[in-house]
């Protein structure tokens, strides 16, 4: 399956930090996607989702829009908590 090609992608050099053309990376599609494995085999190579949060109304919009962008996923419900407690 996907988290099998992604892990010999990883094996063989591939890094989890390239961005695609539309800037997402790996971890971020597999989010999106809601592929758990695959979230977990990009975990465990040590990806992680780079928020990049500057003053407090940025961060609240960023992570409303990664609530909105990531639904299938339990980065949804701690975006929502996250930006409610700013």
């Amino acid at each position: 399956g996907h988290a099998e090609m992604l892990q010999l992608l990883l094996d063989h050099g591939a890094a989890w930090s390239e961005r695609d053309a539309s800037g997402k990376t790996a971890l971020e599609w597999a989010i999106k996607q809601g592929n758990d494995e695959a979230i977990a085999t990009l975990e465990a190579a040590g990806a992680v989702v780079d928020l990049e949060l500057g003053d407090t109304d940025a961060a609240k919009s960023k992570l409303s829009r990664i609530a909105e962008d990531y639904p299938t996923s339990n980065l949804m419900a701690t975006a929502e908590g996250m930006a409610a407690s700013l």
